[in-house]
């Protein structure tokens, strides 16, 4: 499976997979910097090369990467593992062709061992026909040279097309990178954005509670204003309806008394007119309209003093009930003051568990919105 990533990788990115490694096991926490340094601690003494990519792999459940090598390498000096983090990584190559059996050793020169060919042949030449190995030679050593410029014009070739490639990938990642940011600043702006329009609804909400509470609190207290008010009227009404009986019945005491006087002289002129007549009359019909007119008296006396009971009787009843409505109106007032308190205080009760819970609101808000950004970050 890691030969076929390997083939498939260096088909699709156009690289030599006879200079290319596979590094595998790589840690997906294992930053950049640290393989870095664990890969060139690892193969700077084998020669110049590049790391073409790191992916991470589900199959694997781990990271790749593809390292290609400048020049063709000896499959014996390359290491099979690499230390790193999470434990050794393995290293995987393809097996050494046999036509690069003669390229595994970039030290030696091709040159002289293509020159000991191109003699070889000029050898036979002169054992077949000795008239002309000149030419021959000379045809040996325009190949050879053609051949190395080939090669030379080919690894440029390559060289190019790597830092080509390089400058693409580059190029790309930048541009990931910058899409990203633009992405997440978008958002964070989008969040911050709907953050302060939730704290002005939330300030907003408050604001208007506050205001009905306070409009409320205010109507309660005109409503107890008005009831006070009202009261005293009632009262002073009272005390002015008592007064002006009180003074009815002062003024009325005289002219009572008055009456009885008149009255009492009138009986005492008739008596002595009945007295005269009757001593110009006969006696005994005079003493006996005397006698009847004492009786009369003596008769209206109480009935007098009955009407006179009876109208203070009913002074009295009226003071005794418009004492007891002042006395309940008295008992409803002390009866309706804690009432009102009592609901002021539920009504601030009911605001501050409103706020309370606004402010809880706003706190699990801010926590789902913090939960979010973390996990958006986490992903990102």
């Amino acid at each position: 499976m890691a030969l076929a990533i390997l083939r498939d990788w260096c088909r699709w990115m156009g690289v030599n997979a006879q200079r290319s490694l596979l590094i595998l096991g790589i840690p997906d926490d294992c930053k950049d910097q640290e393989f870095q340094e664990a890969v060139q601690a690892a193969l700077c003494s084998l020669g110049r090369y590049r790391v073409l990519g790191k992916v991470y792999r589900k199959e694997l459940g781990s990271s790749v990467a593809l390292v290609e090598f400048a020049e063709y390498l000896n499959h014996s000096l390359i290491p099979r593992q690499i230390p790193g983090k999470g434990g050794p990584w393995t290293v995987v190559c393809l097996p050494q062709a046999p036509d690069a059996e003669s390229q595994d050793r970039p030290n030696f020169p091709a040159q002289p061992q293509r020159q000991a060919v191109v003699g070889r042949a000029g050898e036979a030449g002169t054992a077949g026909h000795s008239g002309t190995a000149g030419e021959e030679e000379a045809a040996g050593d325009a190949g050879a040279a053609a051949m190395e410029g080939d090669a030379g014009e080919e690894e440029a070739l390559g060289e190019v097309r790597w830092q080509l490639e390089v400058r693409q990938e580059l190029e790309l990642r930048k541009e990931l990178q910058v899409r990203r940011e633009l992405e997440v600043r978008q958002e964070l702006q989008m969040r911050q954005g709907m953050e302060v329009r939730q704290e002005l609804q939330v300030r907003q909400e408050v604001q208007m509670r506050k205001e009905m509470q306070v409009r409320q609190e205010l109507q309660v207290r005109q409503e107890l204003q008005v009831r006070q008010g009202m009261e005293v009227r009632r009262e002073l009404q009272v005390r002015q309806e008592l007064e002006v009986r009180q003074e009815v019945q002062v003024r009325r005491e005289p002219q009572v008394r008055q009456e009885l006087q008149v009255r009492q002289e009138l009986e005492v002129r008739q008596e002595l007119q009945v007295r005269q007549g009757m001593e110009v009359r006969q006696e005994p019909q005079v003493r006996q309209e005397v006698q009847v007119r004492r009786e009369l008296q003596v008769r209206r006396e109480p009935q007098v003093r009955r009407e006179l009971q009876v109208r203070q009787e009913l002074q009295m009843r009226r003071e005794l009930q418009v004492r007891r409505e002042l006395q309940v109106r008295q008992e409803l007032q002390v009866r309706r003051e804690p009432q009102v308190r009592q609901e002021l205080q539920v009504g601030k009760e009911l605001r501050v568990k409103q706020e309370l819970k606004v402010k809880h609101e706003c706190q699990m808000r801010r926590e789902l919105q913090v939960t979010e950004m973390l996990q958006a970050w986490q992903d990102f």
